[in-house]
Order: structure tokens, then sequence, then C-alpha cells
């Protein structure tokens, strides 16, 4: 009978086919965010005003980093806590 260990680690083998050698995309991907993000918080002040859609682009941006952020960190502390526990 498997663990549930090794039941983890062969989804985990499978998701390498489908996820495998994404990091690396992403993270280039999150450069040109940073970068975008300095670029724009340069050329505005406080007291500007803005079109809807760029107020809407800008938190929509927000809520999905802040969702892939907040997923992201909850894998790694489940695995954190599946790791101390054995």
């Amino acid at each position: 009978m498997k663990t549930f260990k090794q039941i983890l680690a062969e989804a985990k083998d499978e998701d390498q086919g489908e996820y495998g050698q994404q990091g690396g995309m992403a993270k280039s991907q999150l450069r040109m965010i940073i970068a975008s993000a300095k670029r724009l918080h340069s050329m505005l002040e406080d007291n500007d005003k803005l079109p809807g859609h760029i107020i809407a682009d800008i938190v929509l941006a927000t809520d999905y980093l802040t969702g892939a952020a907040d997923y992201m960190e909850s894998e790694l502390a489940d695995e954190d806590d599946f790791d101390s526990e054995e």
C-alpha cells in the first residue's frame, strides 16, 4: 500500500510534465511587471486623475498577482507542514 507521501510525490512527478520549466517564464514575466509598475509609479502623482480603464487594469493586476502570491505561499507552507510531520 502506498503512503500519502508516495502518492504526493507521484502527483508532483506528473505535474512536472504539465507544469515543469515554467518558473523561468514566470520570473521573466514578473520582471516585466516590475519594470512596468516602476514606470507607472514614476509617472503618477497622488492627485492625478486617471481614466477608469487604467484604474481597473491596475486593480485587476493587483488582484491577480496577490492571488497568485497567496496561492504559492500557501502551497509552500503546506509542503513545509507536511515535511515537518515526518
